[in-house]
């Protein structure tokens, strides 16, 4: 009985906690003008609002996302485990979906302030022994890490928030040479990277204009670069790729 209610429990409050987040979805990922839980992703020094909560997205049996955040004296800690967050290289074409957040926030002099610390990890490899040139042995390893790092002031009408990224990765693919009844294998690298980066920079301000009326300006600027060198062992020739993107909203 103890178990079964104790599930029982741990259900319930996963989907009283992510309830908030999904209205948040549901409603056009309304994340700057809805005061939520969900802004902790966009403005980290909010974590401190949404203390002693736990959250769990289902998908089907496995858990996406599993976390929560958790108020130790002035502090608020906050951990969360995702299998479901995709972040896309463009210039290599790969996705990475095993993602890690780490939150701390606390109040600083009344004006409270926040960090997020998030690392993606995906890859997938093939090994056989012996070796053949029908089925080349790889290990593909992606990684990004990024930083970000957020204040509310002003009475709680101010937020800020800065965040910083960068992927990495190892392609290692194995090559042949000689003839077939003397063959030597290598391994080499099919791609470098070559100044994967990307930032953005956002606030809003809470305006309460009357009772019933709230203006909320909010702003955003973002800029990503993306990049590979490819190796013409693989490749028909050397190469490189490169994407830009900037983005600049204001409502």
């Amino acid at each position: 009985r103890i178990l079964a209610f104790s599930i029982l429990m741990v259900f319930l409050f996963s989907v009283a906690a992510q309830a908030t987040e999904t209205r948040v979805m549901t409603m056009g990922e309304v994340n700057e003008v809805v005061k939520d839980d969900a802004n902790i992703w966009l403005h980290p020094s909010t974590i401190a609002m949404y203390p002693n909560i736990f959250v769990g997205e289902f998908d089907g049996d496995d858990f996406d996302k599993l976390g929560g955040h958790w108020a130790l004296g002035d502090y608020t800690f906050g951990a969360y485990f995702s299998d479901d967050d995709n972040w896309y290289n463009w210039a290599v074409g790969e996705s990475m979906d095993h993602r890690m957040d780490l939150f701390w926030g606390m109040n600083m002099a009344d004006m409270p302030v926040g960090l997020r610390i998030s690392f993606w990890k995906d890859g997938r490899s093939r090994e056989r022994t012996p070796q053949t040139t029908a089925m080349l042995d790889y290990d593909y390893s992606y990684r990004r890490f990024e930083i970000a790092l957020g204040a509310t002031a002003m009475e709680g009408k101010l937020d800020l928030a800065f965040a910083y990224g960068t992927d990495s990765w190892t392609e290692e693919y194995t090559g042949y040479d000689g003839p077939a009844d003397d063959r030597s294998f290598y391994t080499y690298d099919m791609t470098e990277p070559d100044g994967n980066t990307s930032f953005d920079l956002r606030g809003r301000y809470w305006h309460e204009y009357s009772d019933q009326w709230t203006l909320i300006p909010h702003a955003s600027f973002s800029k990503m670069k993306q990049g590979a060198i490819y190796n013409d062992d693989f490749y028909d020739s050397d190469g490189d790729c490169e994407i830009g993107l900037s983005d600049f909203q204001a409502y």
